[in-house]
């Protein structure tokens, strides 16, 4: 993906579903580029991304993606 982005390729980097590891390791081979985004699953049941993978987002400033998951 970093090759993507600095080729003009792609503009921005963002994923899904990843737990805060894979998180710090995609950002590890972007290097300077920045992960933008996470897209994660959050239901009013289900708000584990509330201990673990919104406090890396937020102590890097970076936005998230909520998507309800259907049974």
């Amino acid at each position: 993906m970093a090759e993507l982005v600095k080729k003009g390729l792609v503009k921005y980097v963002g994923v899904s579903n990843f737990t805060p590891q894979l998180m710090q390791e995609a950002q590890y081979y972007l290097g300077s580029i920045p992960l933008v985004c996470n897209q994660v699953a959050y239901r009013l049941n289900d708000r584990r991304i509330e201990n673990d993978v919104l406090p890396v987002f937020d102590k890097r400033k970076c936005p998230f993606f909520v998507k309800e998951r259907w049974r």
